[in-house]
Order: structure tokens, then sequence, then C-alpha cells
């Protein structure tokens, strides 16, 4: 095996061994009775609000905030900590509070981007889109790939539990100079972790828009986060097309974010090209809304 692959499947299997399955941190200081107590409850997007935890149902978190007594409804899988102001706050440096990692270099996860909020991303210059939570279970993501070619894609997320998520989603990249390439996919995702570290794992079926059964193929990914820091976090992925031979397309990231901002910069690996180790820079910034 080349030594890009070979590092990197080793990554990824450290990565499966790693995988982060922690709970939220949530003071046991905290007394919903005590009306004198103000909570501060982080965002695994960086957020932090002050004011009143009033509940913990169904997955869902209710909080008053102090300043215009609003109160905001979070999903569970988005909150980092919720602490009573004042108190120290205890927190491994591997939990990354401002990491949300909701998708890898080239494919998505099965994390659901919280409704009403938005991602855009651009890799490159030419690869641009944006995903809005439409629902906290639902996002659709749109966008161009310069100079013609036009993304759609519809996701759907379903936690299975607190730590584990099932997606499914139908891709289509609609070629306006060439409409016979036009291609579309639909993937099935499992997602082990939160968005600050996880292990991703799918597969799925792509075929050309206007003739199914031609130039069609299985896929497969494998891949996952790991956090650093409170900003940093490496990332990779294993993009497989299942043929004779398979065509494989790794990705090897590191990633910084900085308050809801966020910079992805590694290699591709082309394992077709004869050269030691085949590498094409990657540089992709991520902002969320």
């Amino acid at each position: 095996m080349k030594p890009g692959l070979s590092f990197l499947f080793s990554f990824l299997f450290l990565l499966a061994l790693s995988c982060p399955l922690r709970a939220q941190v949530i003071s046991s200081d905290i007394d919903l009775a005590d009306t004198a107590q103000v909570h501060v409850l982080e965002t695994q997007s960086g957020d932090v609000l002050i004011g009143r935890l009033l509940e913990v149902r169904n997955l869902r978190v209710r909080f008053r905030l102090q300043a215009g007594g609003n109160v905001v409804e979070l999903a569970l899988s988005e909150v980092t900590s919720i602490q009573v102001k004042g108190a120290r706050q205890k927190r491994r440096k591997s939990d990354g509070p401002g990491l949300a990692l909701y998708n890898l270099g080239l494919n998505p996860t099965a994390l659901s981007l919280p409704a009403k909020e938005a991602e855009f991303t651009n890799v490159g210059l030419l690869y641009n889109v944006a995903e809005l939570g439409i629902t906290d279970g639902f996002s659709y993501t749109g966008g161009v790939f310069l100079p013609f070619i036009v993304i759609n894609r519809l996701k759907v997320s379903i936690p299975l539990q607190e730590t584990v998520h099932l997606g499914l989603n139908g891709s289509l990249f609609l070629n306006f100079i060439d409409l016979e390439t036009s291609v579309t996919n639909f993937q099935a995702t499992l997602t082990i972790g939160r968005p600050s570290g996880y292990f991703n794992l799918s597969a799925g079926y792509g075929f050309l828009f206007d003739d199914p059964s031609t130039q069609n193929g299985f896929f497969t990914t494998v891949g996952g986060a790991i956090p650093l820091s409170e900003s940093w976090a490496l990332l990779a992925d294993v993009f497989v097309l299942i043929q004779s031979p398979p065509e494989i397309l790794p990705t090897l990231l590191a990633s910084y974010t900085f308050r809801k901002n966020r910079l992805d910069f590694g290699f591709l690996i082309l394992p077709g090209l004869e050269t030691t180790i085949p590498l094409i820079p990657y540089l992709s910034y991520v902002r969320r809304f």
C-alpha cells in the first residue's frame, strides 16, 4: 500500500477506536426550584446564552434568556454544557465546545443542522454551497460548482439514540453545459458521536440523471472527526466507488474553528497518480449563520 493511503487508513482505525460518545455537561448544582440561580448555556456552535434552564424533555432543552425574557428551545445534541453562572466549569480539553463539524471535506454526515441555522461552504473558490436547517431533522443544500454545475441536496436526519444518527439524502448535480452528464445519487449515512467529534459511515448509489441504467455505481465512504482542542480537529474521509478496480478518493484535513468561522486545510490523495504520495492541496472556508 502506498505511504499516503497507509497513513490515512491507520488514522481511520484510530478514529474508530476513539469515537466520542461524550454526554453533555449539565451541572448537578442546577436547582430549577431556586429562582435566584442564573445559568450559562453553551452550544456546539460556540454561542453562550445566559438565563435560566426551564426543562429538558424529549431530547429538547427550553431556556429563558436573561435579556428580554424570551424562551428558546434547542435540540439537546446542540448543547455542550449548562452551568450555574459563577461556578467553576470543568471540561476536558478534548470536548471542543466551539466545534460544530456537520460535514466532512467531501461528504455529508447524518448530523442535523439546527432549524433556522445555515452554513456556507467554499472549497477552492469553485465549489460554493449553502445548507439551511429547515427543521431540526431536515435540511436543504444548494449551490454551484463553477462554472456550470448546480448542486441540490435534501437530507433527513433521524436520531436513533443521543449519539447515534441515521441520515438519508438525495443529491442532484445538474450540468447545464451537457445535461446528459448530470448525476444524481441517494445515500444513507450512520454517524456515531456529536458535531464536535464522530465516526461516519455511508453507502449510496449514483447514476446519470437522464438514464439510470448506464454509468451507475454503488459507493461507500468512511471517515470522521477527532477533536484536539476547543478550536482544532482532524478530519478524514475516504470515498470508494465500487467497481473493478475500485476508485478511491481520500481526504485528510486539519480544521480550525474561530467563533462561527471554520478553515479546513490539508490534502486530497489520488492513488491513481504515478507518484510516491499523490497529494493535491485542499482549502475550504465554512461560515455558520
